[in-house]
């Protein structure tokens, strides 16, 4: 394991195979000092790195000398073991076995990216391709995807010939360059009893949350929004929790709420002002991030810049739990196609991108339900190559999302559907852990300025407001 001199902006990593006889020593991960990793031991011997921070739920503690796993028959057991352990943002490398394998925490949120032609994997197409970066760059799908606005590139595809991205659920081949999905092989089943489920979610995430205030200083974002909502009810350590919200143009309704919360319940809330990069460093985030995406965080990334050096604790991941991509009339039953998902998705029927929607389906559990298809869709071709393709900035906090493991999204998919719509497994989540917090409205002022939101909206962002301002205004 080697380092990089620290100079980017995002923390970087890649990661090699060499010609070994020696068990743990084929792979060769070299990163950046800022970047965390430490080394797999199984039945203590040498099986490979642990790129980023992970928390053992059992142990509640934060896995930072090394991660020790028991010795099992295959890679894949040894991670099955590894990856219900833990929770965090973490990319698990195994050499086991013969074997030599890449496998993504719940929702890839360490990024990975590969060039099979070039035998390298990493942590941007920046990394893996070097001077090759503009050569190979695609800037006709750039635009036909939307991946310099809103839009963004998904399975497995990116803006460059020959680079490609790992996504959730799917473990890449080292030694083959092939992927396949390792996980779920097939989906739990709905059960009705819900609230011993949602305490153990609430259990882990403040579990998690605890193991990282003894690691570092900590900080919790703090939103008018559910998820938000529900972290802080499932937090026991919020006397050392900083909380923080962002005042931007689009952040009103969002910060009123954040400071009655903070008063009612007597937090300490850090308003943060927006910062907005400039031209070079936008376009230096975009390149960061592969020119796979632009969109708003490009834009503001500087803002959560005063937070460097601690964890970030956010609600990503709970959209999974919500039915993100359900639709109003949606049935069980329903048949969902190629073309009904990418218009879910907001993404273009490009040919290519056809292609590769196609190929992931034909790997998917058998016998999913229309839920459960939408739900795999939203995690591996929106959460993970939209959310977390986004570069990790060396000058920003560590995002950690504890609603984000294989726990937590096996207990989401095992809420009935109708539970899910309403009243929705946010709300009882925050009812059963600390019912306070439901006296302060969700995501609305409740008075008269609710019906004036959806045309502040659309004023700010017309281009994403309009269609649901027409909805709006048609139903009311």
């Amino acid at each position: 394991m080697s380092e990089f001199d620290g100079q980017g902006i995002d923390l970087q990593f890649e990661v090699e195979v060499a010609v070994s006889e020696q068990p743990g020593a084929r792979l060769q991960v070299r990163n950046d000092a800022r970047q965390p990793v430490c080394p797999v031991m199984v039945g203590g011997r040498p099986a490979g790195y642990l790129i980023g921070h992970a928390v053992d739920i059992d142990r509640g503690e934060l896995v930072e000398k090394q991660l020790d796993l028991e010795e099992a028959e295959s890679p894949a057991a040894v991670a099955e073991h590894a990856l219900r352990a833990l929770n965090g943002s973490f990319l698990l490398l195994l050499d086991y076995a013969g074997e030599v394998w890449a496998y993504p925490d719940a929702s890839a949120t360490v990024g990975l990216v590969y060039a099979p032609e070039r035998g390298k994997a990493g942590s941007s197409a920046r990394v893996v391709l070097g001077d090759k970066y503009d050569a190979l760059l695609r800037r006709d799908l750039i635009q036909a995807f939307g991946a310099d606005n809103d839009g963004w590139f998904t399975a497995g595809l990116t803006a460059h010939d020959g680079l490609f991205r790992l996504l959730p659920n799917h473990r890449l081949n080292l030694l083959t360059w092939e992927t396949e999905r390792f996980w779920p092989i097939e989906m739990p089943a709905y059960r009705d009893d819900v609230d011993p489920m949602l305490r153990d979610m609430g259990s882990e995430m403040d579990t998690v949350i605890a193991a990282l205030a003894a690691a570092r200083p900590i900080t919790q974002c703090l939103t008018g929004g559910n998820e938000t909502r529900a972290l802080l009810a499932c937090n026991s350590a919020r006397s050392e929790t900083e909380f923080m919200s962002l005042s931007l143009p689009v952040t009103g309704l969002d910060l009123h709420l954040a400071k009655i919360l903070a008063e009612t319940h007597g937090l300490e809330l850090r308003i943060l002002p927006g910062v907005k990069a400039d031209a070079g460093a936008t376009e230096v985030w975009i390149k960061a991030a592969g020119n796979a995406l632009s969109g708003m965080n490009a834009v503001w990334s500087p803002s959560v810049a005063p937070l460097a050096g601690r964890y970030l604790i956010g609600g990503l991941g709970g959209e999974v739990g919500r039915g993100f991509l359900w639709t109003s009339e949606l049935q069980g039953t329903d048949k969902i196609g190629t073309s009904v998902l990418l218009g879910l998705l907001k993404l273009p029927k490009h040919p290519l991108l056809i292609a590769a929607i196609e190929r992931w389906m034909e790997d998917l559990p058998p016998d999913l339900d229309a839920y459960q298809f939408l739900d795999l869709a939203y995690l591996e071709l929106r959460l993970g190559p939209w959310g977390f393709a986004q570069p990790r900035l060396a000058d920003s906090p560590v995002d950690i999302s504890p609603m984000i493991s294989r726990r937590q999204f096996e207990r989401m998919w095992s809420l009935p559907p109708g539970f899910r719509r309403s009243p929705g497994f946010l709300r009882r989540l925050v009812e059963l852990h600390d019912a306070r917090l439901l006296d302060v409205p969700i995501n609305r002022y409740g008075d008269w300025r609710d019906r004036l939101t959806p045309l502040v909206r659309a004023a700010q962002r017309p281009d994403r407001a309009l269609r649901k301002l027409r909805k709006l205004l048609v139903t009311r």
